[in-house]
């Protein structure tokens, strides 16, 4: 995933706002500090989230975002290229102009929320974006880590599982392929009423398999 000598470009979007969906934001900013410390700099990095949260009333620990229990806090630094509402419109408006005016070579793609699919399916013919979704667009996002302090949770099944694959491999040799296979077989799991969440991939499928 980092192997290469070519600019790696990467967009981590939160589809939600509000303190309930508080875990899509802290998985934003707890995959931006992984890619930040792989190597990849702030100008290769976009970042789609409300930005409410960190500063939201409801925060017990103002300016402290954290993603896993007792975890470090996820927020300093995290860019704000686009902050507000984020429509599934808007996202692939901006990803489809951001490629015709040739910004990038690749773009990598993870969207964690309910019925992320939705964003990401009118994604499926560009050619040069891997876009990878926590769900169908007809299923929901499972929570984890659920939190007492701040009476919400820290993440959700899906993201949980990435970041943790993340963090513990070598992403110069583990591929994008390797990633979404190790996420089909764990994050498909949930033990809440018996159903299960599938994440999916869209696109560039070439790239996927780097």
């Amino acid at each position: 995933m980092t192997g290469s000598n070519s600019k790696h470009w990467v967009l981590l979007a939160a589809g939600t706002e509000g303190w309930e969906d508080y875990r899509h934001q802290a998985n934003v900013c707890h995959a931006y500090q992984i890619v930040h410390r792989n190597g990849i700099p702030d100008e290769q990095i976009v970042v789609m989230m409300h930005d409410d949260i960190a500063q939201n009333n409801k925060n017990p620990f103002p300016g402290n975002i954290i993603n896993i229990p007792n975890g470090p806090n996820v927020y300093p630094g995290v860019p704000k290229d686009y902050t507000g509402e984020l429509y599934a419109d808007d996202l692939v408006k901006t990803v489809k102009e951001m490629s015709r005016k040739r910004k990038f070579l690749k773009m990598v793609i993870y969207v964690g929320a309910c019925h992320s699919g939705s964003m990401l399916e009118k994604l499926s013919e560009e050619r040069n974006v891997y876009a990878v979704s926590s769900c169908k667009p007809d299923e929901v996002s499972y929570s984890c880590y659920y939190d007492k302090k701040r009476d919400t949770s820290l993440s959700d099944v899906f993201s949980a599982h990435w970041l943790y694959n993340l963090e513990n491999v070598n992403l110069s040799t583990n591929s994008f392929g390797d990633q979404f296979s190790y996420l089909k077989k764990n994050a498909s799991e949930t033990k809440k009423m018996d159903k299960n969440q599938t994440p999916c991939n869209y696109g560039d499928m070439p790239t996927g398999m780097r």
